[in-house]
């Protein structure tokens, strides 16, 4: 299973966490596992590279491991890549119970 947490800081939506793979189907098969890496490495690409904001990102390739998370002072200009992360992947939840898990969780600095 997936598990993605979205992490906030006082409240605000300022990144996630996602690890572990789906088990959905084989490896290189795994349409879910696709779509979550996709949307996840979407999102940062977005934050990086088209809102030029700094991110936080810890990845572990191996483990299924993907962390970016913004300082609370970038979350407003972030606010609309990561929302529509969260509406696709609950969106994905709905679709294929059991796989992928959403949670939210606080930023601890």
């Amino acid at each position: 299973m997936t598990k993605i947490a979205f992490i906030h800081s006082e409240g605000v939506l300022v990144g996630f966490d996602a690890h572990g793979h789906t088990g959905y189907a084989d490896a290189g098969e795994d349409i879910v596992c696709a779509a979550v890496s996709a949307l996840t490495q979407a999102t940062v690409i977005g934050m990086q590279e088209v809102l030029f904001l700094p991110v936080r990102i810890e990845r572990d390739d191996r483990a299924g491991r993907l962390m970016a998370v913004v300082a609370p002072e970038h979350a407003q200009s972030a606010r609309v890549l990561l929302e529509t992360l969260r509406l696709s992947l609950s969106s994905i939840c709905a679709q294929y119970p059991g796989f992928v898990r959403l949670t939210t969780r606080e930023w601890r600095v």
